[in-house]
């Protein structure tokens, strides 16, 4: 006997995202994008995820809703700083 053959089937939007997921007949995850094609929102057979983001599309929170309850992560943006010697040659560490 031969295993049994599940087609998988992807669609995608005219800017090239991943939009739709298709497990033989079954349609398994939806994505939907802002306008700078950033995920906004993904469905899936295990829960939906949320995503936000800044003026600059950095993400910068998350939520995710399964059915054990809700997670919400805040992403921080990076800081960089630079150190100088008062004659504005960089310290060295």
């Amino acid at each position: 006997m031969l295993p049994a053959v599940i087609s998988r089937r992807f669609c995608y939007d005219a800017r090239g995202n991943q939009t739709h997921r298709y497990v033989g007949s079954s349609l398994t995850r939806r994505v939907d994008y802002t306008i700078f094609d950033k995920p906004h929102t993904i469905w899936s057979n295990q829960g939906e995820s949320r995503f936000s983001y800044d003026a600059a599309q950095k993400l910068v929170k998350r939520i995710d809703k399964k059915a054990g309850g809700d997670t919400v992560t805040y992403y921080v943006v990076t800081l960089t700083i630079l150190l100088q010697h008062m004659d504005k040659t960089p310290l060295s560490f």
